[in-house]
């Protein structure tokens, strides 16, 4: 890795980790605007689950579970875990543009127009974030505020759908991968149960060009979980 963190022998891949502190990686990164890709899955359960559109328990039949996860329904969790594209697809019928418009206000999503835009011209892509644009500190805060709501019990349901399988790591983790037009994410927080204290929010992008979308979702993990374990260590 060199100085201005591009990964040596990874053509196109950048990143920037943003948290608390200092930024890591190529800070000119950190305003810049990249496709929010499924992040944006977390406004759709979100919007779901607020609107009575589905259950934590509701298994939904998906051909993509079977490839993912060996097994042919997902319940909103297991959905969100796996980033499951047909799950998130047929979620997302169920809902009307207003509880989407009310999900994005109410989780303090990054007001942009493109938004809209979507919105209107777009509602098929919405699950992998359509035409959505936002830049890494944008996406932080957005974390951040994700991890407000979980120290609200009335949030419980959302949140535990964010839990993530971080065996290695103390407490309980939760956020969101996404991966698409040449932007790979990581965002999310890990919770105390006990102390119920505010989270510790890292919110990681790697750049990548086309075909190695698969080693830039990697490294965003591998960064993601480093921020995380240099936190709790």
């Amino acid at each position: 890795m060199n100085g201005d963190g591009v990964k040596s022998g990874v053509e196109g891949q950048r990143f920037i980790v943003v948290r608390g502190g200092p930024l890591r990686g190529d800070e000119a990164l950190s305003a810049a605007k990249f496709p929010i890709a499924s992040l944006f899955k977390v406004v759709i359960a979100y919007a779901a689950l607020e609107s009575d559109k589905i259950t934590l328990d509701e298994a939904v039949s998906c051909p993509d579970a079977l490839p993912k996860a060996g097994k042919t329904e997902f319940t909103l969790s297991e959905a969100m875990l796996h980033s499951s594209n047909d799950f998130f697809k047929l979620l997302l019928n169920r809902l009307t543009p207003d509880e989407l418009r009310l999900a994005i206000d109410e989780l303090r999503f990054p007001s942009l127009p493109s938004i809209d835009q979507s919105i209107e011209e777009e509602w098929a892509d919405l699950w992998r974030g359509g035409n959505i644009q936002a830049s890494p500190q944008e996406v932080f805060l957005f974390t951040r505020g994700l991890g407000e709501l979980a120290r609200l019990s009335s949030k419980e349901a959302f949140i535990s759908c964010l839990r993530r399988s971080e065996a290695d790591l103390a407490g309980g983790v939760y956020g969101k991968t996404g991966t698409w037009g040449g932007a790979a994410w990581c965002t999310g927080f890990s919770l105390d149960p006990v102390s119920n204290a505010l989270p510790d929010v890292v919110t990681v992008l790697v750049t990548y060009t086309v075909p190695h979308w698969q080693d830039a979702h990697a490294r965003a993990m591998q960064l993601f979980h480093e921020e995380l374990k240099s936190s709790l260590g």
